[in-house]
């Protein structure tokens, strides 16, 4: 039975829904077309780091993103959704800053939650151009940037549910002078603050239980203030995970040694060839456009192009290489006739 703080940032910046094109998990290979790249400017509010990214299929609004932080907000702490994904990026400030879904939250049964929510939306009307920081320009109205945390599978008081327009004024939470002007702007001109209708530069505090072994599994937590629908949509959607130590059928103990490299943000892809049988995969004209060293082999004449190299070790890896595509960081090797996937690089 723990009381754990969870401090939670909502953020905005550009996103790209396909990090690893041609493989769209999503809709398929090749089910829509990517057009240029994109490059966008991305910027961590807290630490300040900043830098231009390309994007493939960004968002055609800022993503919403709830970022885990350290005590106080004073600098982001990201952990990857899934440790083991291939396809998850790095999530901290020199990779995507933050994930989507947002920030896991986990505890076990009989834990008390106190969740600190900081509401940092700073969306304006237009996307701003690849130079110029997020928050560049006029911004949306207050009520379209106001936000709020609901939580699945806990309990709570109705103060702290975060549904609009149901929750009461929190009698235990007064609204600072460094705040007035902001729960002004969206229509709270009482002495409380609201856990459904937190504003932009806005701070709430959320407490919630997980009572009994009811409340163990999987479950959601998410934005359900004004704009609900639509923020969601936009990605401001996080899992809670509550264990019971009780159900040993059902509990897996996992330490940072078990990890991928040992860390909850590294790469789970080691320096290995494995082969890609007994799967026969077929090679896409997509695909070998992303050949590392493309030749003319590559497009019709591999059998008579083979035929001419030199035997020996060199002129093999030399052929090698030639049959090489790569997606970011995985590399697959294609058979000597371009036809099939023959060994990926893990």
């Amino acid at each position: 039975m723990a009381t754990i703080d969870i401090w939670i940032q909502l953020e905005n910046h550009p996103w790209d829904i396909c990090p690893n094109w041609p493989l769209d998990r999503s809709e398929g290979e090749g089910a829509m077309p990517v057009g240029p790249l994109k490059q966008v400017f991305l910027r961590s509010p807290v630490s300040g780091k900043s830098r231009l990214a390309i994007v493939r299929r960004p968002l055609q609004k800022d993503a919403l993103l709830l970022r885990r932080y350290t005590a106080e907000w004073k600098a982001p702490d990201d952990l990857k959704v899934n440790p083991w994904d291939l396809n998850e990026l790095d999530p901290t400030d020199t990779g995507t800053m933050g994930t989507i879904p947002g920030a896991i939250i986990e505890c076990n049964v009989g834990d008390t939650l106190r969740v600190h929510f900081r509401n940092l939306d700073t969306r304006t009307k237009n996307i701003p151009a690849p130079w110029e920081a997020p928050g560049s320009g006029e911004l949306l109205p207050a009520a379209a940037r106001a936000h709020s945390l609901h939580a699945h599978g806990l309990t709570f008081p109705l103060k702290y549910d975060g549904a609009y327009p149901l929750s009461p004024p929190d009698p235990d939470q007064l609204i600072t002078t460094q705040e007035r002007n902001q729960w002004i702007a969206i229509g709270v001109t009482g002495r409380y603050k609201q856990g459904d209708r937190v504003p932009a530069g806005g701070t709430f505090t959320y407490i919630w239980e997980a009572r009994g072994p009811a409340s163990a599994g999987v479950w959601s937590y998410h934005d359900h203030s004004i704009c609900d629908m639509e923020n969601v949509g936009l990605g401001a959607i996080g899992m809670i995970v509550v264990h019971n130590p009780a159900d040993k059928e059902n509990e897996v103990q996992i330490t940072a040694d078990r990890l991928p490299g040992g860390s909850w943000t590294s790469s789970p892809v080691e320096d290995v060839w494995v082969l890609a049988d007994p799967i026969k995969i077929g090679v896409s004209q997509s695909q070998l456009a992303l050949l590392v060293n493309p030749t003319e082999s590559a497009h019709g004449s591999a059998k008579a192009e083979y035929q001419k190299k030199k035997k020996g070790p060199a002129a093999r890896e030399k052929r090698v290489a030639d049959r090489i595509i790569r997606f970011n960081e995985l590399e697959i090797e294609l058979d000597e006739n371009y036809k099939f996937w023959n060994r990926i690089r893990i």
